[in-house]
This record gives C-alpha cells, sequence and structure tokens, in this order.
C-alpha cells in the first residue's frame, strides 16, 4: 500500500484545518500576491504522526468513554476557484483573500470550533503557490483539528459527465498536489455542484474514502419528504444527508452553513461581483455568524465537523440505514431540472452545452490512446519519462475543460471558450505525441489504437464510419424543432446493433433555438449504467430501480455514459462525442426525451444506437462507442 493511501485511510475522519496571520479587518488587495517570505510546504508529516493526530481529533466523549453529545451544529463551505473559470488571477485572488481567508480567521478566534471546507485541488494548488501566509495557516490549523478538508477533483469538473476514467486521473492529478504540498484531505466527500450518485459511493471505496455527503434538495427530489435517519450507508460507505437539520434517535443536527463559501464573508456577493467593487469583506456578515454559532454553544450545540458527528452517532451505538434509490444528481434539482441546467438547458445567450460536452468527450479519448500508446511502448523498454510529464499535462487541460461553469447556470463567454480551448489544447497535443511516440515504435502508417482491447497496430488507412442508409425502422417517437429541419441516416452494425444519425440543418436563425428527439419508454423501471461504474461487469454497472422507489414521475439525470434501456432487450446509447444532452424519464408518458435548448445555430448532428441483446452485450457496445473508443492518427 502507498504513502498516499495510508494516509487517506488514517485522515479518514479528521478534518484538516485553516490557520493564520492578521484577522481580515478590511477588504483585500487582490491585486497581488502574499509575502512570499512564509513557505512551508514540504511534507513534514509522517504516517505515525498523522494516525496518532486522527486519535487525538477524536471528542474527548469517544476516547474517555463520557456522556456522549447529542446536538451537533455543522457546516459545509464549498469553495470554486473556477467560479469565473478562465477569468484569471484578479478573480481566484478574490475567491483566496475575501472569500477564504476571513473563514479562517474565525476558526482562529474560537480554537473549539470545527468547520467542513471543501474545494478542488486546484484551488489548494493555486493557494500554496500565491499565498504561502494563507496556506500556512490551514496546515496549522490541521494540527489543531479546527478544520476536516474536504477535496477530491483536481478541477471543479461535471465529473458525473464522463466516464470513471476521467474522474481517477483528476483524481491523482489531487493526490500529486497533496503528496507536493504535504497536506491531505480527510475521507470525507463532497463535490462540485453537490454531485452525488452511487457510483460516486463505489469509487471513493476503491480510493479509501468513507463519508459521502447527500446534498438534502436532491434527497428530498428522490424520495419527497425530507425526513432524514442521522446516517446512511451504500457500497459500505457512510452516507449523511448535508444540510438536512435531523432530529432522532436522540440526535438534533443544525446547520450553521450550506452554500459556496465564497459568500459568507461577503454578505451573499459572489464573485461575478469583483468588478463592481461589491465582492468585499463585510464585517457585520461575519460578526453575525459568530454570533449565531456562540448563541448555538450557549444552546448545548458543539460547533464540529461532520466526521465528528459522525464519529459520534456510531459511537452511540445507532447503525445506519441503506440509502434509498437514486441516480446521478446536483444540489438543486428543483432549480435545474438536476442536470439538464449542464446538459442542454440554457440561462443565456451564450450556451452552448452539448458543444462543450461532446468536444471534451471527443478529446478525452485522444488522452486515454496516448496513456494506452504509453504502456505499449514501455512493454517495448522505449524510455517513455518526457511522454509521462505530457501526459500530466493533457490530463490537466482535459480537467479544466470538464469544469462544470462552462455550461452550468449562467456561463459567460469566456467559461465556455475555456472549456472549448482546453478541448482542443488536450486533443491538439496527445495527437502530437502520439505521432512523436509512433516514430519511436517505428510506426510509419496509420497508428491504430483499440482502446477496448488494448491492441495497438498500424494500418495504411484510417477506416471511415459513415452512416449514409436511409432507415427501414423510425427508433424514435417524433423530434420537434421549428429551427431546423433534419435527416434521419441509419447503418446496420450487425444483427444486435443500428446506428442512427440525425443531420439538422438551420431554418431560422433566431438566438432563441432548440431541438427535441423523444423515444418510447416501455418500462416501469429505470436501467441504466450510473456515471463512474462504467468499468464494472454488466451485472454490477447496470443498475435498475423500479419507479415506485421514487416521489415523483419524471426524473433527469446526465447518463454519463450514454446507456439506459428503453424497452424489453433494447438499449439506448447516445454516441457522447455528438450527443451528450441530459435526458428525462417519464413514466406517465412513457416517454425518454432530450431536450437541447442550446444548439449550434449553423447545424449539427446527433448520433445514438439501438442494441438487442443482453445487459452484456449492451454494455459492451456502449464501452465501444464512449468510455473505450477505436483511434486512428496518422503517423505523418
Amino acid at each position: 500500500m502507498d504513502r498516499f493511501v495510508i494516509l487517506l485511510m488514517a485522515f479518514t475522519t479528521v478534518f484538516l484545518s485553516l490557520s493564520c496571520s492578521d484577522n481580515a479587518k478590511k477588504p483585500a488587495d487582490v491585486s497581488s500576491t502574499d509575502d512570499a517570505g512564509f513557505v512551508d510546504v514540504g511534507v513534514d508529516v509522517s504516517v505515525d504522526d498523522v494516525i496518532e493526530k486522527v486519535e487525538s481529533c477524536r471528542p474527548r466523549e469517544i476516547k474517555e468513554g463520557m456522556h456522549y453529545q447529542d446536538k451537533f451544529s455543522l457546516s459545509l463551505f464549498h469553495y470554486n476557484i473556477q467560479y469565473i473559470a478562465g477569468g484569471g488571477e484578479k478573480y481566484e485572488n478574490a475567491i483566496i483573500k475575501i472569500g477564504f481567508e476571513p473563514i479562517l480567521d474565525i476558526l482562529l478566534r474560537h480554537p473549539n470550533w470545527v468547520f467542513t471546507i471543501e474545494m478542488q485541488g486546484y484551488m489548494l494548488e493555486i493557494m500554496a503557490e500565491r499565498f504561502p501566509k494563507i496556506f500556512s495557516k490551514l496546515k496549522q490549523l490541521v494540527k489543531n483539528c479546527q478544520v476536516e478538508f474536504v477535496s477530491f477533483h483536481y478541477s471543479d469538473q461535471l465529473f458525473l459527465a464522463y466516464p470513471e476514467i476521467d474522474m481517477q486521473w483528476s483524481f491523482d492529478l489531487n493526490r500529486t498536489v497533496f503528496e507536493k504540498y504535504g497536506l491531505f484531505p480527510s475521507g470525507v466527500v463532497f463535490t462540485q455542484e453537490g454531485q452525488f450518485g452511487e457510483g460516486m459511493l463505489k469509487f471513493m471505496k476503491k480510493n479509501n474514502m468513507n463519508i459521502g455527503l447527500y446534498p438534502k434538495n436532491l434527497f428530498k427530489y428522490f424520495q419527497g419528504k425530507l425526513d432524514v435517519a442521522p446516517f446512511y450507508s451504500k457500497y459500505d460507505v457512510d452516507v449523511v444527508v448535508v444540510g438536512a437539520g435531523v432530529n432522532s434517535d436522540n440526535i438534533v443536527v443544525d446547520w450553521s452553513f450550506f452554500n459556496d463559501g465564497e459568500l459568507l464573508a461577503t454578505g451573499g456577493y459572489s464573485p461575478y461581483f469583483v468588478d463592481t467593487g461589491n465582492y468585499k469583506v463585510d464585517e457585520e456578515s461575519i460578526r453575525r455568524y459568530e454570533e449565531e454559532l456562540t448563541n448555538k454553544e450557549k444552546e448545548g450545540y458543539k460547533i464540529t465537523s461532520i466526521g465528528n458527528y459522525l464519529a459520534t452517532v456510531k459511537a452511540r451505538g445507532i447503525a445506519p440505514i441503506p440509502l434509498p434509490p437514486l441516480l446521478d444528481g446536483t444540489w438543486q434539482p428543483d432549480d435545474t431540472s438536476n442536470f439538464h441546467r449542464w446538459m442542454g438547458d440554457t440561462k443565456g445567450q451564450v450556451d452552448r452545452d452539448n458543444k462543450v460536452l461532446s468536444s471534451n468527450y471527443d478529446a478525452r479519448k485522444y488522452v486515454l490512446s496516448f496513456e494506452n500508446l504509453i504502456e505499449f511502448a514501455k512493454i517495448r523498454k522505449i524510455d517513455v519519462s518526457e511522454y509521462e510529464k505530457d501526459l500530466t499535462k493533457v490530463k490537466r487541460l482535459l480537467a479544466y475543460a470538464e469544469v462544470s461553469d462552462s455550461t452550468g447556470w449562467y456561463p459567460k463567454q469566456i467559461e465556455v471558450e475555456y472549456s472549448l480551448s482546453n478541448a482542443k489544447s488536450a486533443k491538439e497535443i496527445s495527437i502530437e505525441k502520439i505521432k512523436s511516440l509512433g516514430k519511436k515504435l517505428d510506426m510509419k502508417k496509420t497508428i491504430r489504437i483499440d482502446n477496448y482491447t488494448k491492441e495497438i497496430s498500424e494500418i495504411d488507412t484510417p477506416e471511415v464510419y459513415e452512416i449514409r442508409d436511409k432507415c427501414d425502422e423510425q427508433h424514435f417517437k417524433e423530434i420537434n424543432s421549428e429551427f431546423y429541419s433534419y435527416e434521419v441516416f441509419c447503418k446496420k452494425v450487425d444483427d444486435f446493433r443500428t446506428d442512427v444519425r440525425v443531420l439538422f440543418t438551420p431554418k431560422n436563425t433566431s438566438a432563441s433555438r432548440s431541438a427535441t428527439i423523444i423515444f418510447p419508454f416501455e418500462l416501469e423501471e429505470i436501467e441504466y449504467v450510473p456515471a463512474l461504474m462504467d468499468n464494472e461487469d454488466s451485472d454490477a454497472a447496470i443498475v435498475s430501480y423500479h419507479r415506485s422507489g421514487f416521489a415523483r414521475t419524471e426524473l433527469n439525470t446526465s447518463l454519463a455514459t450514454g446507456l439506459i434501456k428503453i424497452g424489453e432487450d433494447r438499449y439506448l446509447i447516445k454516441h457522447c462525442e455528438y450527443f451528450h444532452i441530459s435526458p428525462f424519464i417519464n413514466f406517465e408518458t412513457k416517454m425518454l426525451s432530450f431536450i437541447d435548448n442550446s444548439p449550434e445555430a449553423s447545424g449539427f448532428e446527433w448520433r445514438y444506437s439501438i442494441v438487442r441483446g443482453d445487459k452484456k452485450r449492451a454494455l459492451s457496445e456502449m464501452q465501444k462507442i464512449n468510455t473505450k473508443p477505436v483511434v486512428y492518427v496518422s503517423s505523418d
């Protein structure tokens, strides 16, 4: 077991901490970085020290068998350094100096309080390099057991819209950041936009993280109520419904804060207001929050972390409840139609959701191909050390491209371009390096990389896959669009699979446009592949939930790798590098609908497959189409 895994397991229920210089009493000057004289960023904690710290950070009542705490005031501060993705240092520095540092200073003034704070590894990296004093506060407060440090992904990606390997790349990039700066996360997981799903829990288990945070509004979206238990469990991972009060089993839970962490110290202003000058420290908001928590203490509440809460609950002998049915989702599903705000909906004139999402899918297949070619070259004793550095670079670029904000609530043009340009760079660099490594392998023709079988070979010319035949069968129920005309083409791959191409041509250049495709949905259950489960075998990867397990008759989810059952032995697979919109599943109308409110004005095409047969065949076809496709790169 490597050093990181040992450290990660050791930190499972401890909260790392933020620490201190002068308290922020006035709006920060965000034009300059911190004094670079305070650099303490090395790995300065041994494994034994970490394990000892875990034990020392547990609540006294657990260690000493005292009367157990029964009233808890919890918090979750979610930070996103990519709040304005591509906006640059002005916004990033403001988030750290104005939105983040004052929260640390609250803890310094109240050494008995513990907060849960989440951020991506990219923010930690920026903080350590530009603001070493603030980063030193963080490390010192780790030793004080005052912060539960939560970090799961390197970039604030819409990770439940992509395959498991993309998340593993991001997780590994995070690990590199932690190892470089000597700071390690707890086993608690909260994520960008509160994304939550069962595949995330499986991924956590594989990577020795053990407490998943399930947003209250997503829980209510599926279950219709917020009468929650102290905690739940699935796949041997504990789950706490974050933001929801608990008043059962003699346990009382109150949430003092559950929101974007950037907002508390500014009185609710977001980093979008940096340019207006409104994004500044609001001392009155900070004072009110401290007063609220002080009063909670007087009422007998412990201002503590989620991990300490759960450790106490378990010590009291309370057992978890099995987690009820859920699909992949986000933290405000009623406001966003779950994933649809990021995968097809629009709130402005710059959204290009399908373009961004499908471009990322296209780029990722070249990153994957580059990685597999490196492994191929290693077996042949080729020195690939420089190529491995390039691979890390393109993985970072892809992680930036997959950021959620470029397709989210109100994306700016710069955020859309941030994703498109990073995806383009990841793809182009991967192709360039595949060609270069191919020459070292003495490959002079077209390089064929089968990411499904991992077979790598040379061929004279790349295969051109075309779908041009008229269809014998109309697989969809209807297509609706007043802005586009369309043609439908089919290709029968074999007796079990038919590929379909829908080509849309503009007939109206109005800025407001949309396109919808509807399929018949003949089932009483949802059978699909949850995000981050696409590498499992078919029995584990494809899950099924009866409609009775949900409180509503229409549901939305990401369909990250494209596979969903729509009829008896009949599966739909969207081709995600062309068509990556979230589906609406409606049990009452018996329809599966994909609605794109931000398609390309110049025209576009959607591709999907209909697969007949068992789920083993369906999963295999999904992997060949989406997660592990064949890639061709010309050697010239």
